[in-house]
């Protein structure tokens, strides 16, 4: 048998905090809103 191995890998390992950060604010969904709070950024950019 064998095995597969699955790599996971989140949206902001993929793009970068700084893009991640940027597409969640674009979107604007309540949750993308969330996940920005979540890890600690403001949702208003200077």
């Amino acid at each position: 048998m064998i095995e597969k191995t699955v790599v996971t890998r989140s949206l902001e390992d993929i793009l970068g905090r700084a893009e991640f950060i940027r597409n969640k604010k674009t979107v604007g969904r309540k949750k993308d809103l969330a996940d920005i709070e979540a890890i600690g950024e403001e949702l208003i950019s200077p």
